[in-house]
């Protein structure tokens, strides 16, 4: 899980760094930042449970 969510953070930067230089229209760009922060989330969850389950 450690590395999805690196992976995800990763594209998350990328993604916000592609939208404040303008380099792509925000309208292609807000729908994948948008389900960035929707896997981040879930991701994170599924890490906390499994922490929280093993101990």
């Amino acid at each position: 899980m450690g590395i999805c969510l690196r992976e995800l953070n990763e594209s998350h930067y990328w993604l916000r760094l592609l939208k404040s230089e303008d380099i792509f229209q925000q309208s292609q760009l807000n729908p994948l930042i948008k389900e960035t922060n929707e896997l981040i989330s879930i991701f994170t969850t599924i890490s906390k449970r499994t922490k929280t389950s093993t101990k």
